[in-house]
């Protein structure tokens, strides 16, 4: 089974997962299965009965007689399995903005007879499910779920359908960009062979280049400041030793990362001359993550954030620039700033590089929700900003590195189009809070700027929190693994692309070439890179 598969059965597993934590504290004798105006009632003891014993009632066993012996033998397992609810805290999300919009969706398939969707119902039963010790098992939810529970059989086939359908488009996409990569690879190849003899140079000449896997020349430190006459903190990583005119790169991460989540690749960039910012996102970091599931907040980060954390960035430019002269003798190069965004950092980057949220776009797409882009249910509790122009532009900004952002609502093709910027866009395949084609792609297709580039990895999930999630389903080295090769990644592709549009070091644009990116692929986790006339090939 490929991973891409995998991957959709345990987001199934797991979407199951999260509805098994809605329980009530009632029991439901019967289940009804209802497709269009037939309707299929089931027993739940007789399905407890199966699940755990194997023996199965006639009337089940007609129904069962259906299925294959595998579909079978995964019904039972599906019924089966626990799941750690504590593990998610998903009962303090039925309350938010976020978890009202998304419990709203699912409340459309999971209904009462008598009211329809069954949003309240959820909400509620999210609360209590928090309560159980143990875990949570689909069968334990048809136990305590209200005895009127109504699931529309057709819209969850057709939701099934559409999961099934985008693997199967996502297969296709990752296909044709391997192929457009290994193209534009043996091109580049041999162009770079006609420079290398044109010039007198051996053809073994290029294997003696930096290795940007691997640390830079110079040691670094780590140094903790604050945004002077505010609380605003930030960490500064730069060379031991100071040298002249210094690049910055600023580091925004995730929702709810903590302080050290880039340090490993912060270090690395200081290693190789930048100097490299990292603010502390104090709404919608480690500690707001923590405080929101002990109850100490309403939501799960205030919608501010998409305007704060611009400023903030802004706010420690500003302050470096005022200690420069003093305690920095000038080296730090402030007119020509690096973002790095990842995830939620993503929409930072983009509104520092000049995209405007756009309330338009945003409205019609939250009308209709999508519960295969589990991030448009974070873009939409934008909404709840006041509609006013949203302008955060920082013009020292030159250059964005955005790792898996979700932004396809948040400002749309209009707005992408606008960005006038070097932006190198990394996503994967199987990246479960933003799909790859239903959000990464639709957005990068938008831009226009002639320095836009595009690498995709087979494998590598979103973020730490995923490895978390999938190192239940694979061995803890594999999980160990698939993080260290996620980063060196990051490490090879940034150190590449902020010294090629940062520093302006054009001995470094020949990484940002397929042929790199092919040269460092370890498979089954390959890496694929294209620059901007490669990705309209792969657009056609």
């Amino acid at each position: 089974m490929s991973h891409r598969k995998s991957w959709l059965f345990s987001l199934l597993f797991g979407s199951l997962a999260a509805l098994a934590t809605a329980l009530p504290a009632w029991s439901a004798e019967q289940v009804y299965f209802k497709f269009g105006s037939l309707e299929l009632p089931l027993s739940v003891p007789a399905l407890a009965m199966w699940a755990e014993t194997g023996a199965a009632e006639p009337d089940l066993d007609t129904y069962l007689s259906l299925l294959t012996s595998q579909q079978r033998a995964q019904l039972r397992e599906l019924l089966q399995t626990r799941y750690d609810e504590n593990y998610f805290n998903l009962s303090y999300m039925a309350y938010t903005s976020i978890g009202e919009r998304f419990l709203k969706n699912v409340g459309q398939l999971v209904r009462t007879r008598d009211k329809g969707n069954g949003f309240e119902e959820l909400q509620t039963a999210f609360v209590n499910a928090s309560k159980a010790d143990e875990g949570i098992s689909f069968i334990s939810m048809l136990q305590q779920y209200p005895e009127d529970i109504e699931i529309d059989v057709a819209q969850i086939l057709g939701l099934a359908q559409r999961a099934k359908g985008l693997v199967s488009e996502t297969d296709a996409f990752m296909a044709k960009l391997a192929e457009v990569a290994t193209a534009a690879a043996q091109e580049q190849s041999l162009d770079g062979q006609k420079a290398q003899l044109q010039a007198g140079q051996s053809l073994t000449a290029s294997a003696q280049q930096p290795d940007l896997r691997q640390k830079g020349s110079l040691k670094t430190v780590l140094q903790p400041l604050q945004v002077q006459g505010s609380d605003l903190k930030f960490d500064l990583y730069h060379p031991q030793q100071l040298s002249r005119s210094m690049p910055v790169v600023v580091i925004t991460a995730g929702f709810g990362a903590e302080q050290d989540f880039f340090e490993d690749l912060a270090h690395h960039l200081a290693s190789y001359g930048f100097a490299v910012v990292v603010p502390v996102h104090a709404g919608s970091n480690k500690p707001r993550r923590q405080a929101f599931f002990a109850g100490q907040h309403q939501e799960l980060f205030p919608v501010t954030e998409y305007i704060k954390r611009p400023q903030e960035v802004t706010a420690v430019l500003d302050d470096l620039e005022r200690r420069n002269a003093g305690q920095f003798q000038n080296q730090l190069n402030l007119e020509d700033v690096g973002v790095f965004g990842h995830s939620f950092g993503g929409p930072t980057a983009l509104s520092l590089g000049g995209a405007e949220l756009n309330f338009e776009q945003l409205q019609q797409t939250c009308e209709q929700m999508d519960l295969l882009n589990i991030s448009l249910y974070y873009q939409c509790y934008a909404l709840e900003l006041p509609p006013q122009s949203t302008q955060l532009r920082d013009r020292r900004v030159k250059a964005l590195f955005l790792l898996g952002p979700f932004s396809s609502s948040l400002f749309g093709p209009e707005e992408m189009s606008k960005l006038d910027l070097p932006i190198l866009w990394e996503a994967t395949d199987i990246d479960l809070p933003a799909p790859l084609l239903l959000e990464q792609m639709p957005t990068f297709k938008g831009l226009t700027t002639p320095d836009r580039y595009l690498a995709v990895s087979e494998g590598l999930p979103h973020a730490h929190i995923t490895f978390e999630v999938i190192s239940g389903l694979v061995k803890e080295d594999e999980v160990e693994r698939l993080e260290e090769l996620s980063m060196t990644y990051q490490k090879a592709l940034t150190v590449a692309f902020f010294k090629t549009h940062v520093a302006e070091d054009e001995a470094f644009r020949p990484y940002l070439q397929s042929s790199y990116a092919q040269s460092i692929s370890e498979a089954p986790y390959s890496l694929h890179f294209l620059d901007a006339e490669a990705s309209e090939k792969l657009f056609e």
